[in-house]
């Protein structure tokens, strides 16, 4: 019986935060032309395996805004990737070519009073995992479009980061 290769994978950006942001919109690094967060969870390409666990760090005190990644195994085809513009993901074009993996919903944000804020899925909470990734052919990353489910505020060049617990096979 093989075991699953099980490692820590780390995506991060810095989004542009310019203030308010509405229930959908997205969180990206440019207000014009904007890249899905890109995460290497594979060690060649096309790898696959299971998110068991994600976390997610917002650099911002005192946020509790819930937050969803979604998912795909090739940058979006279609939709716009812009900061604080409404999600549009997935578009049609990714659900066809089967490029959408699927989506993380984090509950709301939390802190102590300082730091970050952060949120945590497992597959024991509300949040769609364990989920199922295969890489894209020619690459060993996903890509992720992180958007708010309520309104936030958030600074200019706020830190955003994920970290994925994957198991692979």
């Amino acid at each position: 019986m093989a075991y699953p290769k099980i490692k820590t994978v780390t995506g991060s950006s810095t989004i542009r935060g310019l203030g308010a942001y509405a229930a959908n919109d997205m969180l990206l690094d440019s207000t014009a032309t904007g890249a899905a967060i890109a995460i290497q969870v594979g060690d060649h390409d096309g790898d696959s395996g299971y998110i068991s666990q994600a976390n997610l760090f917002l650099g911002g005190s005192a946020m509790t805004a819930r937050i969803t990644g979604f998912l795909f195994s090739v940058s979006p085809a279609g939709g716009t990737l812009m900061d604080n513009a409404a999600n549009l993901h997935p578009v049609t074009a990714d659900i066809t070519s089967r490029n959408f993996i699927g989506q993380i919903d984090w509950v709301a944000l939390s802190n102590q009073g300082s730091g970050d804020s952060h949120a945590i899925a497992t597959v024991s909470t509300s949040g769609n995992l364990p989920l199922l990734y295969t890489c894209g052919s020619g690459t060993r990353n996903i890509y992720m479009v992180p958007a708010t489910n309520d309104s936030v505020t958030c600074g200019t060049g706020m830190a955003i980061k994920v970290d994925f617990v994957t198991e692979q096979y």
